[in-house]
């Protein structure tokens, strides 16, 4: 059976309902004057509680507790739980501009840590057992969001959309390697920069009907410059300190 109780802050009151189900459910409060209540057997006097405690138990024996810390005008400023499989969490909450953070806890130990500004921008980073990070997440207001994922040998990878569709992919192989890849929002590239650990980088547009620009540079300070209109004309130009300049023209 389920005793399901509903406490109204400021009021001090209580409403008891019964349920066919095998939960057994519990329900305390700390009013302000640190006294504990069962809701369930005494009706606090006074002011608003400042935390509530919820007790369930299900018919399997697993268990859930919940405390939520509560301000004078009755928000709730601070939630925490834990679940008898090891799981847990706590978030905090501020009224004034409706922004939350919080960090749970799975059951193996690895965990989420999250942020809401309030006004459409959120993140979370995810964590495994020894603390170290794995992947970071985000959406903006603006419609734009990303995911960056992290590997133990230093690599990192991810992708970042723009609010209007177009995105870029990125790599970086935690050696002094990497690549950023540019997209249109039909996924058509349109954009490749890379870096390497040499000191040489590169770059090149695309123009999305086959035609493309680009600078490769070398480490010595030597780089060509190319085009091709992706009609079979295309042209390079090439530098050294040594021999200056050359032209080369190809059709």
């Amino acid at each position: 059976m389920e005793r399901a109780i509903a406490f109204s802050l400021g009021q001090s009151s209580r409403t008891n309902t019964i349920s066919s189900t095998a939960e057994t459910y519990q329900q305390y409060c700390l009013d302000e004057a640190s006294r504990v209540f069962d809701l369930g057997a005494t009706t606090p006097s006074g002011p608003a509680p400042a935390t509530v405690l919820t007790d369930q138990v299900d018919a399997s024996g697993a268990w859930t507790r919940n405390m939520v810390t509560f301000d004078a005008a009755g928000n709730p400023v601070l939630t925490s739980w834990r679940r008898s499989d090891g799981s847990h969490g706590i978030e905090s909450f501020n009224p004034s501009d409706n922004s939350r953070s919080g960090t749970t806890f799975k059951p193996d130990g690895s965990s989420t840590r999250y942020a809401d500004d309030g006004r459409g921008n959120v993140s979370a980073g995810n964590y495994d057992s020894t603390g170290v990070q794995t992947s970071y997440s985000w959406s903006g207001a603006d419609g734009g969001h990303g995911t960056t994922l992290f590997k133990r040998d230093g690599s990192v990878s991810g992708t970042v959309t723009q609010a209007d569709g177009t995105y870029k992919r990125y790599a970086n192989d935690g050696k002094g390697n990497v690549v950023v890849i540019d997209y249109n929002r039909d996924g058509q590239q349109t954009g490749y920069t890379w870096w390497r650990a040499d000191g040489s980088r590169g770059s090149e547009v695309s123009d999305g009907a086959g035609g493309r620009t680009g600078t490769v540079m070398r480490s010595d300070g030597s780089y060509a410059n190319y085009s091709d209109d992706g009609h079979g004309n295309s042209s390079r130009t090439l530098c050294n300190a040594e021999a200056g300049y050359e032209s080369l023209r190809e059709r």
